[in-house]
């Protein structure tokens, strides 16, 4: 999802502050998404966008983090999510 450049810096800042220090991060950004998400929904009935999008991309560049921690690549993430979202739709295997 992110181009290679990103992808670069997201390397640096794991050798930078290490793993742990970046999983405590992944955790805190899903966390403030979840937060938002709530927030928005409650209180104003529709979509903050621009909160939820700021949100989103935390997340998304500290799961990144977290997959090139796991050796886990853009094709593998891909088929898993395929599954899942053939699984939820009905269709295959449940």
């Amino acid at each position: 999802m992110l181009s290679e450049e990103n992808i670069e810096l997201c390397w640096e800042l794991l050798a930078k502050y290490g793993i742990e220090a970046q999983a405590v991060i992944a955790i805190e950004e899903c966390s403030e998404l979840q937060k938002e998400l709530c927030k928005s929904l409650r209180c104003h009935q529709t979509w903050n966008a621009e909160s939820v999008k700021e949100e989103l991309v935390d997340t998304i560049v500290m799961c990144q983090q977290l997959l090139l921690c796991i050796g886990m690549d853009g094709d593998e993430v891909n088929a898993r999510a395929r599954e899942k979202l053939e699984r939820a739709l009905g269709h295959g295997k449940s």
